[in-house]
């Protein structure tokens, strides 16, 4: 993670973003947030992530530290 923007959303600097909407999660699986933004320059952009829950800066920093992966969900059959 770089940072935190202005509104608290934690910043992310990726090499290959998932799209918008896309939901975010840790390496253990657990749910933490959705691509909001996608800018800057196409060969390392920024991903802006709206965390999951209320938005507070002590959540988005939370994040720090931590990679995160486009949450892949199972379909049982």
């Amino acid at each position: 993670m770089v940072g935190l923007t202005s509104r608290g959303f934690p910043l992310i600097r990726s090499v290959h973003p998932p799209p918008e909407g896309t939901s975010l999660a840790s390496e253990d699986g657990s749910f933490h947030g959705r691509v909001l933004r996608i800018f800057g320059p196409v060969s390392r952009p920024y991903v802006v992530v709206e965390p999951k829950g209320p938005l507070l800066t002590s959540r988005g920093a939370s994040l720090v530290g931590q990679n995160l992966w486009p949450e892949v969900r199972s379909h049982g059959r």
